[in-house]
């Protein structure tokens, strides 16, 4: 009885990993796999794929810390042929706190335009303005314009 459930459960395992095994990539806003005029991502998964239109825009909403220095930074510079920043946040120099005051966290908006057909891989680093970039601390994203 033991070799017919272990052979069932073998035969079973293998039909299922025939299936499609492929992880699809995740594109926001409304009709998800549809290219969007405008979509957005909010502080969360890394990794995410968005599908936009020609001229369309993506918001990306990030946690901050400005008052303690803490800002994203972009990695590296965007493939301008594909994708382009249309607005990032305000540059704030770090302020000086008292040992048991704190600063709260806020959402910093950056705003990006198709520009022409292609993919463009983002990556955002968290770090403070008076410290080279480190990526202890990263968002990932791809963009796919048509």
């Amino acid at each position: 009885m033991k070799t017919f459930v272990l052979s069932l459960l073998a035969v079973s395992l293998a039909a299922c990993s025939n299936s499609s095994s492929r992880v699809q990539p995740v594109a926001l806003g409304p009709g998800s796999t549809i290219p969007q005029k405008q979509a957005t991502l909010v502080a969360g998964r890394s990794g995410a794929y968005v599908a936009l239109l020609p001229k369309g825009t993506l918001t990306l909403e990030l946690e901050s810390n400005p008052g303690a220095g803490y800002q994203w930074k972009l990695a590296k510079p965007l493939d301008e042929s594909v994708l382009k920043l249309v607005s990032g946040p305000a540059v704030l120099p770090p302020i000086a706190l008292a040992p048991n005051e704190s600063t709260k966290p806020t959402p910093e908006k950056w705003v990006f335009q198709s520009v022409g057909p292609g993919t463009s891989k983002v990556r955002m680093i968290y770090s403070r303005s008076d410290q080279p970039l480190r990526e202890d601390v990263a968002y990932d994203f791809t963009v796919n314009a048509e």
